[in-house]
């Protein structure tokens, strides 16, 4: 087994502990085709060249990038990892513009990181219920709205065994000029609770499968009004919202920069 490896065809390969501090944390799904969900930010890049190598990939055995939502710290090496290999880029339709005009509030690369968003082609757009089948894996998109109003979830089956790639739809933090609504976020974790999982990861976490999923999430549905109180956010306080963690792992605070 690979220090990267969390399962038989999973992979944890970047992160903020594994390629660059400002990066998410990203997986391969080692298959036919290959796929990343979620690719980080370009800093990261040559630590995840390296960390394919140490699994026996190169990257351009890169063949897709499915992104959970349209963010830096998710997508924004997706323009400099598509000048190393030739890859499709999968987005939903509402974060997508953001991503192809590299802008720089919606994808919060300037607003939180004040660095450029490089502009990127999404080959296909996401929808709900979609479904994308790899050799030995089936992948589900579920359109969670709440983060962005883009995210979504990938329900990843093996058989009779499913992980959920939760990206920021849990645990996820917000901002005013780019999140979809308590309201909707609510409505799109009870969406999540109407699927069946045994596992879950999500984008700011260390490199672990959490079991117990379905509690994992109904904790973060839970605490959803407690979570934001939006009231109590200043401006000068938005690079310093809480995220991660549920009973077992609390959340905590961040300065400069969210997931």
């Amino acid at each position: 087994m690979s220090e990267f490896q969390l399962l038989p065809h999973v992979y944890q390969v970047g992160g903020s502990h594994l390629t660059d501090a400002k990066d998410c944390s990203y997986y391969l799904i080692k298959d036919d085709p290959c796929v990343l969900i979620d690719c980080g930010t370009p800093d990261g890049l040559p630590r995840l060249q390296h960390n394919l190598s140490r699994i026996g990939l190169a990257i351009s055995d890169v063949d897709m990038v499915i992104g959970t939502h349209g963010h830096y710290d998710h997508l924004g090496g997706a323009a400099a990892l598509r000048r190393l290999t030739d890859y499709d880029l999968y987005l939903h339709d509402d974060d997508r513009s953001a991503v192809e005009e590299g802008n720089g509030v919606l994808t919060a690369s300037e607003l939180l990181y004040d660095l450029p968003f490089t502009p990127v082609t999404v080959d296909h757009p996401l929808h709900d219920g979609q479904i994308i089948k790899l050799r030995h894996c089936t992948l589900e998109i579920v359109h969670t709205p709440g983060h962005t109003r883009g995210s979504v979830c990938v329900l990843a089956t093996w058989g009779d065994f499913t992980l959920l790639f939760a990206g920021d739809t849990v645990w996820g933090g917000f901002h005013p000029d780019f999140w979809a609504g308590i309201e909707t976020w609510t409505a799109s974790l009870d969406k999540l609770l109407t699927h069946d999982f045994e596992t879950i990861v999500w984008g700011h976490s260390g490199s672990v499968v959490y079991g117990d999923a379905h509690r994992r999430v109904q904790e973060a549905r839970d605490a959803l009004g407690v979570f934001f109180v939006p009231w109590r956010i200043s401006p000068l306080q938005a690079g310093e919202l809480r995220y991660g963690g549920d009973a077992l792992n609390p959340g905590r605070l961040e300065s400069g920069g969210m997931p």
